[in-house]
C-alpha cells in the first residue's frame, strides 16, 4: 500500500511517525488509534479495506514502531500525554472518523470527551471499560515475566492468551517484535500494565459522559479478555451507542481469519458510510 510518511512534533516534545494512506475517491478520513504497543504495521489488515472508501491516517506512539528511534530518551508516556498527542493529530488531519483497537479505546474516549469538531462518529474495537479476572491474570503474569527480563516467557504467554486465535504467522511476528524491545520500551510496557491494573473506571466515567456522538463497540465472539457484555458497565448517556459481535473472532478481530475479516470489513465500512451520509453497500 502506498502511504505518505511524515514525522510530526506533538505535545510533550515527542516526535511521532505518521502515515497517510490515500483513497482515490474518499468519503472522508479515518484516524486509526493503536492499542497498547501495536504499530501501523499491525493495522495494515484493516487499512487495506478502509482505503476502498476512505483516506486513512495511522501513527506509531513515541515508544513503538517507527517512532521509537525518534524518541530514544523520552520519559514514560502517561495517559494524559497520550490523549494530548491524539488531540494534536486530530487537529492536524481533521479526520471525520476514528477507529481504536483494544486499550487505544481509553485514549480515544478521553479525546472524544473534549468534542473535537471534525469527528462525526467513532468505532472502538476489542475494548472493555474494566479489567475482568482473565485479563487481570494475564497482565499480572506479563508483569512478572517482563520485570524478570523474560521476554520469551511474555511472548509465549501473549500467544496463549490474547493472541490464541491469531494465525501462526502473526504470532511469530509478535514474538520477534517483543524480543527486540530495549530497556526504555520495557519500562513503558511495565508502566502501561501497572496503569491498566490500577485503572479506576469511575475516574474516566465522569469525563466520558460528555461524549455526544455515535459510537460503535465491536468485540469478538470468542474474546474472553475484553468481552462484549462488559460495555454495559460504561455509562454514555449522551452518545448514540451501537454494539456488534464479530463471529469466530477473539481479541484481534479481523486478523484472525476470513470470516471475521469479512464481517469487520462490512461492519466498519457501512457504519462509516452512514456517517458520511452515503447508503451502505457492503454485505
Amino acid at each position: 500500500m502506498h502511504s505518505e510518511k511524515k514525522i510530526i512534533w506533538v505535545s510533550g516534545g515527542y516526535r511521532v511517525h505518521c502515515e497517510f494512506f490515500p483513497c482515490p475517491s474518499p468519503r472522508g478520513t479515518v484516524l486509526m488509534v493503536n492499542g497498547a504497543f501495536a504499530t501501523i504495521t499491525s493495522l495494515h489488515h484493516t487499512i487495506k479495506y478502509l482505503i476502498e472508501q476512505f483516506n486513512v491516517v495511522a501513527f506509531d506512539l513515541p515508544f513503538a514502531g517507527e517512532s521509537r528511534v525518534l524518541n530514544p530518551k523520552a520519559a514514560v508516556l502517561e495517559k494524559d500525554k497520550e490523549v494530548a498527542i491524539l488531540l494534536d493529530l486530530i487537529n492536524i488531519y481533521e479526520p471525520d472518523f476514528a477507529i481504536s483497537m483494544s486499550w487505544g479505546g481509553v485514549a480515544l474516549l478521553l479525546s472524544l470527551s473534549q468534542r473535537p469538531s471534525s469527528i462525526k462518529r467513532a468505532v472502538l474495537g476489542s475494548f472493555a471499560p474494566e479489567v475482568n479476572p482473565l485479563m487481570r491474570n494475564y497482565l499480572e503474569q506479563s508483569l512478572r515475566f517482563l520485570a524478570a527480563d523474560n521476554h520469551e516467557g511474555a511472548a509465549a504467554l501473549f500467544n496463549q492468551t490474547l493472541g490464541r486465535y491469531l494465525p501462526r504467522l502473526f504470532q511469530r511476528f509478535n514474538e520477534r517484535y517483543l524480543l527486540q524491545f530495549g530497556t526504555h520500551a520495557i519500562d513503558q510496557i511495565l508502566f502501561h500494565i501497572r496503569h491498566v491494573l490500577s485503572m479506576d473506571l469511575s475516574k474516566y466515567q465522569n469525563v466520558v459522559t460528555e461524549i455526544d456522538l455515535p459510537l460503535m463497540f465491536v468485540n469478538g465472539e470468542r474474546d474472553q479478555f475484553t468481552p462484549a457484555d462488559s460495555i454495559t458497565h460504561l455509562q454514555l448517556p449522551r452518545a448514540e451507542i451501537r454494539r456488534e459481535i464479530v463471529p469466530e473472532a477473539g481479541h484481534f478481530l479481523d486478523m484472525e481469519g476470513k470470516v471475521p475479516w469479512r464481517h469487520m470489513r462490512s461492519l466498519l465500512i457501512n457504519y462509516l458510510l452512514e456517517g458520511a451520509n452515503v447508503t451502505p453497500e457492503y454485505t
